[in-house]
């Protein structure tokens, strides 16, 4: 596992280093434009975040991928599928950048 971690993790720095992109964003650093889908498996509109389950970032950051509720995209809502790219926040942990809606319904 910690080998497949190292190996993914390292495809997305190859992938930063060559992409056109923005260094930081409110504190996150970009990774890319990268494109990746899963499912928004919760969102508090009190709290304002939720989080995507998506399995290839899971085996690689061992978590969720934070979003924000100024990146959910309008009419998604909890089960839907998303298209999304991520950044690290400062502790190194997956946040979403951007997002679309894929399919309302899982």
């Amino acid at each position: 596992l910690a080998e497949r971690r190292a190996e993914c993790t390292a495809q997305i720095i190859m992938d930063a280093l060559y992409a056109p992109i923005d260094v930081q964003l409110q504190g996150t650093q970009r990774l890319g434009e990268k494109m990746y889908e899963g499912r928004l498996k919760s969102f508090s509109p009190k709290d304002g975040y939720g989080f995507i389950a998506c399995a290839a970032l899971k085996s690689m950051y061992g978590r969720d991928v934070y979003i924000h509720k100024s990146k959910v995209p309008d009419g998604a809502s909890s089960g839907c599928s998303l298209q999304f790219t991520i950044g690290l926040n400062a502790k190194g942990q997956p946040q979403a950048q951007s997002a679309s809606l894929v399919s309302q319904t899982p």
